[in-house]
């Protein structure tokens, strides 16, 4: 019996290259999450001819476009007194924005001017990216 192998060359700017690339960072993304992780996505949908009714906050804020400057309150914190599912979404949130996630809208507590939440709105020109 014997065995044979070969060895792939290819080149840095290959679409396999790249895609092989793209594949390695999305297990190592994955593995540093560790073996067991959950996490659950809501997609809302509404019946866009019917008018919205707006509901009031229970703290006053504003919905302005994310800023870099919003970041560093949103995502720089100790993280010592939370919990796993508290961890994971921050380190979710923290890795895409680091990958350079746009269209984020954050809600400022008025009361205090400090960025408080943060959502992402996606059109179709983000398809690639998500």
């Amino acid at each position: 019996m014997s065995v044979e192998a070969a060895q792939l060359h290819l080149d840095a700017d290959s679409a396999i290259h790249n895609t092989l690339a793209r594949i390695r960072a999305g297990v190592g993304r994955r593995l540093k999450l560790g073996l067991c992780f959950k996490f659950t996505r809501y997609g809302l949908c509404r019946d866009l001819a019917v008018p919205l009714e707006k509901p009031s906050a229970k703290i006053p804020i504003t919905v302005p476009p994310l800023e870099d400057r919003d970041l560093a309150p949103l995502f720089s914190f100790d993280m010592t007194q939370c919990g796993p599912d508290e961890k994971g979404e921050v380190a979710t949130q923290r890795k895409f924005v680091d990958q350079g996630a746009r269209g984020g809208f954050v809600a400022i507590d008025q009361r205090s001017d400090t960025p408080c939440y943060v959502q992402w709105l996606f059109g179709v020109r983000d398809n690639k990216f998500i």
